[in-house]
């Protein structure tokens, strides 16, 4: 009994180093078109462009820092349009910014963000979980601009650890 007790010990507590402690309730994810699922990393919706609506002139943040999605984006919004972004943070490993395309993600992320106007920008490859992370960071200044709600907000919490 006490090898079953410590073996159930020792999975939870990879299982909640691996997911940060995250918990996320997939039965209050929102009525949506498409969501995104990563291994290993949140699934969430990614919309198009047309979805956000217009988008107030400003300086928005977004954030997310739960598992191995970790980062932070701020966007300049002018005349209905991304003009201008700053990757703030982003988790990154060392191996995946060693071999190129780490340091790819943060040196042409806010490239791929301004051109595409939305979420919807390829991965970089290799990286893509960085990339996915800077998804959801743009998502949440988006649906700020937007002056509207994420509607992933009550699923997947700002912060989790």
């Amino acid at each position: 009994m006490k090898s079953f007790n410590l073996m159930l010990f020792c999975f939870i507590i990879v299982f909640s180093i691996g997911l940060g402690g995250c918990e996320i309730d997939l039965r209050c994810i929102p009525d949506v078109p498409e969501l995104t699922e990563q291994e290993d990393h949140l699934t969430y919706y990614f919309p198009e462009r047309e979805a956000f609506g217009g988008l107030s002139d400003g300086m928005y943040t977004g954030s997310i820092r739960c598992g191995l999605d970790r980062g932070e984006v701020g966007i300049v919004v002018e005349d209905d349009m991304v003009t201008d972004c700053e990757i703030v943070s982003l988790l990154v490993s060392q191996q995946i910014y060693d071999e190129g395309p780490g340091e790819e993600i943060m040196e042409n992320g806010c490239d791929l963000i301004i051109d595409a106007q939305s979420p919807q920008f390829d991965a970089v490859s290799g990286a893509t979980g960085s990339s996915h992370a800077l998804k959801i960071c743009l998502t949440r200044a988006l649906w700020e601009a937007a002056g509207e709600a994420d509607p992933m907000a009550e699923c997947v919490p700002l912060r989790c650890n």
